[in-house]
């Protein structure tokens, strides 16, 4: 937060004293909190009043301590706008006494501007009894997301927002912090990696929010199989799924530990012989799976190759069945 201490007055041309009931008026072209007023020369005044401009009006007040009057919640101030500072003791008039000239006190391109007398002139001449006035510069709000960080199995889209009225919000996911070159946020974002979102607020004549950071992390869900490890006396017809749905799943039958070289699970197949079946799923950006690991033993009946001929017999007049004795063995 930046801080802007402005002096009303430093000098005058004049010692002599004249009294007006309008007070200093002040003009700040930044929205900013008005922290306290300081009082000196002599000021006898007990309490600081901040006051509209149009129709002097009180917006607060606080009793000095010493000579400085801090308000108990710094007062928003709204660029563009005049606002009166006054100071008066019990049952008195307002009395003021400033300069003939306009006091800014410039922060870069920022300031609070001093005036005195009303609306329309009237400034006067003599000593002055306010030397001081802090404010500080409005924070943009920090930026909000609808998902918090942490680690997931699934793309995440992210919605920003900020509780600053017409603030902008510009983001980054490679780690780096955020300014006004970055992406400007216009809608939800997509992460689908591991990565650091950074995101900013920002608005002219702010101060620029304090910095979002969310990690993600990504890892794949393990790959499910309708076929467990087992014995089975046939083939089996294997099913392989994972609920990190954009996940490739690659599988292997003889045992080796799977990669993006293996083979990619599309559609289900026959596991036909013993061996074991290895799966992972694997998305870029993502940690990979650990290793689905099932051993299937497939029992099955031979056929003996010594076949035994025993001729041809003969089923009518022009049909022959040639026979064998076939011996089926485990």
């Amino acid at each position: 937060m930046t801080e802007y201490e402005q002096l009303a007055v430093q000098t005058f041309p004049s010692t002599s004293s004249t009294t007006t009931a309008a007070g200093y008026r002040i003009y700040t072209n930044v929205s900013c909190t008005l922290i306290s007023i300081h009082r000196e020369n002599g000021c006898t005044g007990t309490t600081a009043y901040l006051k509209t401009d149009v129709g002097n009006t009180a917006i607060d007040s606080v009793a000095f301590s010493g000579d400085t009057a801090t308000f108990a919640s710094p007062i928003s101030l709204t660029a563009g706008t005049y606002y009166r500072v006054e100071v008066s003791s019990a049952g008195a008039t307002y009395t003021y006494k400033g300069n003939t000239t306009t006091q800014t006190y410039p922060y870069n391109n920022d300031y609070i501007n001093f005036t005195t007398g009303s609306a329309g002139g009237g400034n006067n001449t003599g000593a002055y009894n306010i030397d001081l006035i802090t404010v500080e510069a409005l924070d943009v709000a920090e930026p909000t997301s609808d998902v918090a960080a942490g680690t997931y199995n699934n793309n995440q889209v992210v919605t920003l927002s900020c509780a600053t009225s017409g603030a902008s919000i510009y983001y980054t996911t490679n780690g780096d912090v955020p300014t006004t070159a970055s992406n400007l946020y216009t809608g939800p974002i997509t992460i689908s990696a591991t990565s650091t979102l950074k995101a900013i607020g920002t608005k002219a004549n702010y101060d620029d929010s304090t910095v979002l950071e969310l990690a993600f992390v990504f890892e794949c869900l393990d790959v499910t199989s309708d076929v467990s490890a087992g014995t089975f006396t046939r083939g089996q017809l294997v099913t392989l799924a994972c609920l990190t749905t954009t996940a490739g799943i690659y599988y292997t039958t003889d045992g080796t530990t799977p990669s993006v070289s293996s083979t990619l699970y599309t559609v289900p197949f026959v596991f036909g012989t013993t061996g074991t079946l290895k799966a992972i799923s694997i998305q870029s950006g993502y940690t990979d799976s650990a290793v689905l690991s099932e051993a299937i033993v497939i029992t099955t009946y031979d056929v003996e190759s010594n076949e035994v001929f025993t001729g041809f017999v003969k089923d009518d007049l022009t049909k022959y069945r040639l026979t064998y004795t076939i011996k089926l063995i485990r």
